[in-house]
């Protein structure tokens, strides 16, 4: 039986943008009579499970952080293996190169472990649309996009992701106190606050300042498909650059990003051309000239060169303006 290797070793807002994807390209390989073997991270071995229809016809085998996870399947002689992420890294090309497989894809090169590149042109093309271009290529027709629709009923509340997985990244918390305030004004319904534990006392410390029992501090209090449940059944989603909107995309739920310079156009903005398959993203940003950054990554300084300080909010975040936020959240309240 022909055996298939599909690596996706990345976070979760980009293992959402990469579900239609997967979708189309695990279909192909099961149509070709293969037994399938998704690699992926344990939070989306999850994702998964609950999104992805041919999720019972694979095995999806959870890596962590260490190829001993996968001692078991390195012994196994594959036919073709896809790495699907764009971003190459270290661990993920290890991954990749452990494999007992002739025939490895990829979207970029990384010395002699990848026998296939599949080019993609533009660099800064959004990362849906990467991940569509890469699938077609390999099964060599047209990928029919589905219509993202609303999966649940709304259950009459906004949801606001304060916070990023970088500091640097994170709106100032006045500034997200003053958008939930606009929100409870502008409209009757809740705000449930999501986040890690270690956000809680911070997330605390915002609803204090706000006195509306209309807050709700669900920080630390969800698991993954728990989150996944309150951000489909939100009227509204508010959040950064992160997984929360992409998820909302993804489940027809309206949303509003806080966008940072470092990707843009690769996550947010949504292409224009997704127009008629999503509920695009309602976003605001502070233009910079040092747009599209990429945190430096060629330089390896991971860093915005424009701060002072590593510990300062970077300025395209932390310099938009509050009117500005108000301005473009009013516009996608309405629209609700």
């Amino acid at each position: 039986m022909r055996k298939c290797a599909i690596l996706r070793l990345d976070a979760i807002g980009d293992f959402v943008l990469w579900l239609d994807a997967a979708e189309a390209l695990i279909s192909y390989e099961l149509n070709k009579e293969a037994e399938v073997f998704l690699f992926c991270k344990p939070v989306n071995a999850l994702i998964a499970e609950k999104y992805l229809t041919v999720y019972k016809s694979i095995t999806v085998v959870p890596i962590s952080s260490s190829l001993r996870e996968i001692d078991s399947y390195l012994n196994i002689k594959f036919d073709v293996l896809y790495q699907c992420s764009f971003n190459n890294t270290q661990f993920i090309d290890s991954i990749a190169k452990a494999f007992n497989c002739d025939n490895k894809f990829s979207m970029r090169k990384s010395g002699n472990i990848y026998s296939e590149i599949v080019i993609c042109e533009n660099e800064w093309q959004h990362e849906y649309l990467k991940n569509i271009r890469f699938t077609e290529y390999i099964i060599g027709e047209s990928i029919e996009i589905p219509i993202h629709n609303r999966k649940k009923d709304k259950g009459g509340y906004i949801t606001f992701s304060p916070f990023a997985s970088m500091y640097q990244r994170s709106l100032d918390p006045v500034k997200c106190e003053q958008l939930i305030e606009y929100c409870l004004e502008n409209t009757e319904l809740k705000c449930y606050l999501l986040g890690e534990q270690v956000e809680k006392v911070k997330i605390d410390e915002m609803i204090n300042h706000i006195k509306s029992n209309r807050c709700i501090n669900m920080a630390g209090k969800t698991t993954v498909l728990e989150y996944t449940d309150i951000i489909e059944s939100s009227s509204l989603v508010i959040g950064n650059d992160s997984s929360c909107i992409h998820i909302a995309a993804y489940c027809g739920v309206p949303s509003f990003c806080i966008c940072g310079g470092q990707h843009w156009g690769k996550f947010i903005p949504y292409d224009e051309s997704l127009n008629d398959y999503f509920i695009l993203p309602y976003y605001v940003d502070h233009y910079m000239g040092c747009f599209k950054c990429d945190f430096n990554r060629k330089k390896k300084s991971f860093r915005c060169l424009t701060s002072k300080f590593r510990r300062k909010r970077f300025p395209c975040i932390d310099d938009i303006d509050v009117g500005e936020l108000f301005f473009e959240l009013e516009k996608c309240i309405q629209s609700l």
